[in-house]
């Protein structure tokens, strides 16, 4: 699917939901990233063993992905009963994984 698509991911019932550059979604237009999330979040279940995942690169402080980011929680917060928008944060830098880039010798 793809989000420029309003209709993407919908009237399907997902155990998972993966989306990619989320933040560079666009905040406007038909294909409004949080319309489409919306819908796209409306085929998961909230049951055990359902997933959805929201990735992306930085894109700034507004748009849907920055709302999400807002809402969550840390892991430990999410251990210690908070659960904010029901997302948990997590952040790795590009660097922190050594196949992203050539060690200098």
């Amino acid at each position: 699917e793809t989000a420029g698509d309003f209709d993407a991911a919908r009237s399907g019932t997902f155990q998972w939901l993966l989306t990619t550059e989320t933040a560079r979604w666009r905040d406007e237009g038909v294909a409004n990233a949080h319309k489409v999330l919306q819908g796209a979040m409306a085929c998961v279940p909230d049951l055990p063993g359902t997933v959805v995942v929201l990735e992306s690169t930085a894109n700034g402080s507004s748009g849907a992905y920055f709302d999400f980011w807002q809402g969550a929680v840390t892991l430990e917060e999410f251990k210690s009963g908070k659960r904010g928008n029901g997302f948990v944060k997590v952040f790795r830098a590009w660097y922190e994984f050594p196949d992203s880039y050539l060690p200098l010798t």
